[in-house]
């Protein structure tokens, strides 16, 4: 505290950044609760790497935030007030292993553009409100819930996404119809896709209807990489290998541990990078893999790992 003792509270700072540190740092709980509130035209404000453990309810005297780094730290929720900070439009959480949900009311956050939630495996669903943020470019992770109102559907508004987006907990969507209302087709932005289911199914008739969840969930072919973890279908979908996603340049396949056939990669003309891990139940690879009519298969591939 006494660092902040001659701190000028009529300074009008702007930015609140820490010096760079090396593994945890602690601060005390006078900074977030007595002099964060007094600095009201703050728009950058960063406690990344600190052992701080909640924010207070005072947040949201910070009208003018436009960006909030708390990754690495050691929050489990936030403040309802949260909320309330209409200007921002960055929300860094990565590495917040003790966080369990997003503001509820995140929705309100209109002008929001990035969401990083990158190794923040706690969190168990989206907030309901997340189909509202239509400014969003940059989402890590899109957990889809189990029996709730969160979606994949609430991804159809979400036209501005860019860059990497991650889908985990797949085997929560059982509604075809609302996987085409996430229209990943027309997110032509997307430079990679991440699929991901966290658990494995032994009913027949629910790995059917992976499969057809799977063949709604085409993405653009702009898309240049994609993965796909832990899918629980026998066969991979139509568009799976097909030689229209020309831009496409890495593929990774794994633990997909029921599918019997690979896909026809082959005919993935700029594909450079492909691995494939956990395929037990394949038995043999055949002239599917390089595509019946792919002349010259696997034109630029250079790395392989199986």
């Amino acid at each position: 505290m006494k660092k902040f003792e001659d701190f000028p509270k009529d300074m009008h700072l702007q930015t609140f950044l820490p010096l760079p540190i090396e593994g945890w740092c602690y601060l005390t709980n006078y900074i977030p609760n007595c002099l964060l509130p007094q600095l009201r035209c703050l728009r950058v404000l960063s406690l990344c790497g600190y052992q701080i453990v909640e924010l207070p309810s005072s947040i949201n005297d910070l009208k003018h935030l436009r960006y909030l780094n708390l990754s690495n730290t050691k929050i489990t929720s936030f403040p309802e007030s949260t909320s309330s900070l209409y200007n921002l439009q960055t929300l860094l959480v990565k590495g917040c292993y003790r966080l369990i949900k997003l503001p509820e009311k995140i929705g309100n956050l209109l002008n929001l553009r990035h969401l990083d939630i990158t190794y923040v495996n706690s969190i168990g669903e989206m907030p309901a409100g997340i189909k509202e943020l239509k400014s969003l470019q940059t989402l890590s992770n899109f957990v889809v819930g189990k029996d709730t109102t969160s979606k994949i559907g609430d991804l159809m508004n979400l036209e501005s996404l860019r860059g990497t987006l991650c889908i985990s907990n797949l085997e929560n969507v059982l509604d075809v119809e609302d996987a085409r209302r996430a229209n990943l087709l027309g997110k032509k932005n997307l430079d990679a896709l991440v699929m991901k289911w966290e658990s494995e199914l032994d009913d027949l008739q629910d790995a059917r209807a992976s499969l057809d969840i799977l063949e709604i969930l085409r993405p653009s072919t702009t898309v240049k990489e994609i993965s796909i973890d832990g899918y629980v279908g026998v066969k991979f979908p139509t568009w799976f290998g097909h030689p229209s996603f020309s831009n496409m340049v890495l593929l990774r396949i794994e633990r997909c541990r029921k599918c019997t056939f690979l896909p026809a990669i082959g005919q993935l003309q700029s594909l450079r990078e492909l691995v494939l891990v956990g395929l037990s139940a394949v038995q043999t690879v055949g002239l599917e893999f390089y595509g019946e009519d792919c002349p010259k298969p696997f034109q630029a591939l250079r790395v392989t790992l199986l």
